[in-house]
């Protein structure tokens, strides 16, 4: 604005127009993901630019793309795979026992995990508009689930039906329970959940006896 001309900007639009505004958010939010590590700058990149090209000066220009199948895909190439076809995704995060992974948890700092799309919402060769999200279940493969504070039979089936070994140690660092009968409450574990456990698949957990629980 000015009461005096100026010169031109090739390549520069008014941010006031509602669909631009709708472009910051949009990416605002992707950058925020990759912020915290849920997913890379790359992948928030691919996606604000398959969301900016389906803005115009006029608006919004939407088309029907196919849903491509991104079930098996490690979380950041099916995010690269949906972007292509100018979709979104939305993923939800959970365990391999299905239990969900919260927003603040260790795993998403945690170089080694990987996290593998297990469903996807619309599915294959749906039809939908450009633009649009499709749901992802996405899991964390290998990762340790929590089973602080509870009962240890019920601990040592969750974590071998998911594929670790168990080690139980108590207070002083002494291995305990070789029959496997005893009655106690979980109150450690290593590694910390969230995170992989080291070669083999051990599990450590520091157990405290329920007859001397005060």
């Amino acid at each position: 604005p000015g009461t005096t001309p100026r010169p031109g900007t090739p390549g520069v639009q008014y941010v006031g127009i509602p669909e631009f505004q709708q472009v910051g958010t949009d990416c605002a939010a992707e950058f925020s993901a990759a912020v915290v590590g849920t997913i890379s700058v790359d992948s928030a990149l691919d996606t604000c630019q398959a969301i900016a090209a389906d803005v115009s000066v006029e608006g919004v220009t939407q088309v029907e793309v196919s849903v491509p199948n991104v079930v098996g895909l490690e979380l950041e190439e099916a995010q690269g795979r949906l972007a292509q076809e100018r979709l979104r995704a939305a993923p939800s995060f959970v365990f391999a026992d299905g239990t969900p992974v919260g927003l603040g948890s260790p795993a998403f700092a945690d170089e080694l995990a990987q996290w593998i799309v297990i469903s996807q919402n619309p599915s294959l060769d749906r039809r939908i508009l450009s633009g649009s999200e499709v749901r992802l279940v996405v899991e964390l493969s290998g990762g340790v689930p929590d089973v602080r504070g509870g009962d240890l039979r019920r601990a040592r089936a969750r974590l071998v039906e998911n594929g670790f070994s168990v080690l139980l140690v108590d207070a002083n660092g002494v291995v305990v329970d070789p029959s496997g009968t005893l009655d106690a409450t979980v109150i450690g574990q290593l590694p910390i959940p969230d995170r992989l456990p080291p070669p083999g698949g051990e599990v450590r957990l520091l157990v405290r006896p329920n007859d001397e629980a005060s």
